[in-house]
């Protein structure tokens, strides 16, 4: 992954002098002045270039003209296809689907249901199949999302819906002061519980701010598709058939799904990349007034610019495009982004000292006198990503016993390497799969401050769980995480 540096761009000005001829006095002057130029413009050239007598080369120019790298060229997505239902990415061979998953239920329930929960979910990651071309790729998110407008809009719909075989009613209802005053009444109360304040603090159950949220778990399929070798059917059609597996298994664990499409990924990735946009006061009022625009471009031109849902976009849109407002800039010593001033930092796991348990992140599991899930008590805005290879067996099996044959030292860590191995190589036989795994979470703050804060915060509370998170100051690739 490239990394983002900004440039600063400089004009470089070339004047053409007019050669005079003169006698006497005028003619000497003028002598001395082109004299005096040229030594002032030859001093010049050696303060920028650091050679006596020698300026700027052509190349230089050249690269102080050219734009900075883009970080939208590290996007992935360029398209969605709402026929086929499915994301194009960049290299024009991979595609992808999009979920977002209902969570489980976990509040007051016995271990027996958290285990039996657990193992479909895990029969569901193991149904996917297997490629020797190119691998399946599954991502899950996890985060908090603090717009809640969307209820006071589900309260309308629903209105609407109950007067549905009358039409002239419905609108009636809809537009009576009562209802007026209540849908007022109730988007005021969603703006004070959505506050990051809160309305107040829990102290009896949770021991933690109570405010109005949603959380919200995402799942990202996708596959490069650059061969025929193996299956020559479409595409869309081998796509299609792994993601009805897909919801289908996680359907029998209990996880309802969603199929999300271009404007899913739209209004969850735009206040990602515009954190504190000026003239937008919340993510709801960003989403107003930078809607979405379609996904259909052939009905550009025929809705105008103040259609809002109706719009739709340019022929050869870049969705990666549509979702940075401004220039993120890069700070690669720190390892962190800044998107309109606010920093971001990934944070990549490196080891795992325990087993995590069921639900580790997410589910409410009682600690001392409170219940609550880790996830809680994260810093505010994190979002967590779980991205996992979907490897042919074999190749990992191999892979294992190479390590394995190789740990035939008689000192501790090589003895505990060999017996590590044989046991992954057991849970194998017995039909565990082996996937590689890579967990990142993501920490925010309104300033460097605040977020070297938040990082110290995301350590003390994972560590003690076994889990180890690269160290900023020893990642040698800080931003390559992102």
């Amino acid at each position: 992954m490239e990394l983002i540096q900004k440039l600063g761009l400089g004009l470089f000005g070339l004047g053409a002098r007019r050669a005079s001829t003169g006698s006497g006095a005028q003619g000497d002057a003028r002598t001395r002045g082109r004299q005096a130029r040229r030594e002032r413009d030859s001093g010049d050239s050696q303060q920028r270039s650091g050679k006596p007598g020698r300026g700027e080369t052509v190349g230089q120019r050249r690269r102080m003209a050219m734009r900075p790298p883009s970080f939208t060229d590290m996007l992935p997505y360029v398209s969605y296809d709402g026929d086929e239902q499915v994301f194009v990415l960049k290299d024009g061979s991979t595609l992808g689907v999009f979920f977002e998953l209902t969570a489980v239920p976990t509040e007051a329930q016995a271990l027996d249901f958290l285990v039996d929960h657990a193992n479909k979910v895990q029969e569901a990651l193991q149904a996917l199949p297997e490629s020797d071309a190119s691998p399946w790729i599954v991502q899950f998110f996890l985060n908090d999302d603090r717009n809640i407008d969307g209820l006071n809009g589900a309260l309308r719909d629903y209105i609407a819906a109950q007067h549905g075989r009358y039409p002239e009613r419905a609108s009636n209802v809809l537009q009576s002061p009562f209802t007026r005053s209540v849908l007022s009444e109730v988007a005021e109360h969603i703006d004070l519980a959505s506050r990051p304040q809160g309305l107040f603090t829990d102290t009896q159950v949770t021991g933690q701010v109570w405010r109005g949220q949603q959380r919200r778990v995402r799942c990202c399929l996708y596959k490069r598709f650059a061969s025929l070798a193996e299956d020559p059917s479409p595409a869309t059609t081998q796509i299609e058939a792994v993601a009805v597996t897909l919801t289908a298994t996680l359907s029998e664990a209990g996880v309802k799904t969603r199929r999300c499409n271009g404007r899913d990924l739209y209004e969850w990735l735009l206040p990602f990349f515009n954190r504190n946009v000026p003239w937008a006061e919340s993510d709801a009022g960003l989403m107003r007034l930078a809607p979405y625009p379609g996904d259909d471009p052939q009905q550009a031109g025929q809705a105008g610019s103040m259609a809002g849902a109706a719009a739709a976009p340019i022929f050869g849109w870049d969705m990666a495009e549509l979702l940075t407002l401004s220039e993120p800039c890069s700070d690669v010593e720190d390892g962190l982004f800044e998107f309109d001033g606010v920093p971001v930092k990934a944070l990549v796991l490196q080891s795992m000292r325990s087993s995590p348990q069921i639900g580790h992140f997410s589910a409410e599991l009682q600690s001392g006198n409170e219940a609550f899930a880790r996830f809680d008590r994260l810093p505010a805005g994190s979002m967590l990503s779980i991205s996992i290879t979907v490897e042919p067996q074999y190749k990992l099996e191999r892979h294992i016993e190479r390590i394995r044959d190789s740990s035939r030292a008689r000192n501790a860590l090589a003895m505990e390497t060999h017996r590590e191995c044989e046991l992954v190589l057991h849970r194998m036989v017995e039909g565990d799969k082996l996937f590689p795994m890579m967990v990142t979470l993501y920490v925010t703050g309104p300033n460097r401050e605040a977020l070297e804060t938040a990082v110290s915060q995301t350590n003390a509370l994972l560590v003690p769980t076994g889990l180890r998170f690269i160290h900023p100051r020893q990642d040698l690739v800080p931003l390559d995480g992102f």
